[in-house]
């Protein structure tokens, strides 16, 4: 039987030992794709034989995320097994095509796609020049900020920046005008990151203008790809969302990130229509997979 554990933000570290650190594939796989969120999702976990193990709540069910480690498909064979002990249904939320294919070998499968929770994918050249016809609106959007306020710049950030982005996002709550309760718990984990960014260990960038921090984004770099876990800027400023996400991807390419991936759209209309604008080059699709059975 597993033995699942609370998650905590300390556990950060052991889970760094097995998380990809060469290509994540989906925002999932990463320490802010997990530890932004890890109390929303209530999630636990386990390690088995060098091999991390999540079971996390979603609309109330236990649920599995995709194992990490040396040994998957042992892992989900005990995960299998732990669900037919507590009478679960065996599922795996976020599973990609790649994880899919490792199930496939073993088990018989049903999946169900998860349109909400599909990753963008762009090409960080794209997004730093906004060049082409298909940006048109974008590029405008980003030479209107460029001259409208002539005076800003954007800074890679470091623990000495903490206090001057917490004092914006006080500005951003102010502005954004939202109170919904996926709004406070969203602006409730970047702020969580904030009081721990050494320990996330992101890459950050902060906008500023008049001396003061007007947008901010942070990441993390994994392969070929820069995971965007943030995002956020004061709305008066126009064209300052094309400034931030052009010079973020600037940094990123600098990095070696070929990818930015900008996470998913939650189901949100207007957040799809805003990352659609962006012209991703891909969409990881993520489905709801459920184990029916074991491959004879």
């Amino acid at each position: 039987m597993i033995k699942f554990i609370k998650t905590e933000l300390k556990d950060i570290t052991e889970f760094k030992k097995y998380l990809p650190n060469d290509n994540a594939v989906s925002c999932d796989g990463t320490v802010g794709g997990i530890f932004m969120w890890f109390d929303e999702f209530n999630t636990y976990h386990a390690v088995i034989n060098d091999t991390l193990i999540q079971k996390i709540t979603v609309s109330g069910e236990d649920i599995f995320a995709t194992p990490y480690g040396k040994d998957v498909t042992g892992a989900v064979f005990e995960i299998y097994s732990y669900c037919r002990q507590n009478g679960i249904p065996c599922k795996f939320y976020g599973a990609t095509d790649n994880f899919i294919e490792i199930l496939a070998e073993s088990f018989e499968i049903s999946k169900e796609y998860e349109r909400d929770i599909c990753d963008y994918v762009y090409l960080s050249s794209d997004l730093m020049s906004f060049s082409g016809k298909k940006y048109h609106g974008q590029k405008n959007h980003l030479n209107a900020f460029k001259k409208l306020y002539s005076e800003s710049y954007a800074k890679k950030t470091d623990t000495s920046d903490i206090e001057e982005i917490k004092a914006f996002m006080e500005k951003y709550k102010a502005s954004a005008h939202k109170s919904s309760e996926a709004f406070l718990k969203e602006i409730a984990s970047v702020e969580r990151v904030l009081d721990n960014f050494s320990l996330y260990g992101f890459e950050g960038l902060a906008v500023y203008y008049n001396g003061e921090v007007i947008s901010f984004t942070a990441g993390e770099v994994i392969g070929d790809t820069m995971y965007a876990h943030i995002e956020k800027a004061l709305p008066e400023y126009r064209g300052l969302y094309q400034y931030t996400v052009s010079e973020f991807s600037t940094l990123a390419s600098r990095m070696g990130a070929v990818y930015i991936n900008r996470e998913d759209d939650t189901g949100d209309e207007g957040l799809r229509t805003s990352k659609l604008a962006y012209k991703p080059c891909k969409l990881v699709d993520k489905y709801t997979v459920t184990i029916k059975g074991v491959k004879k």
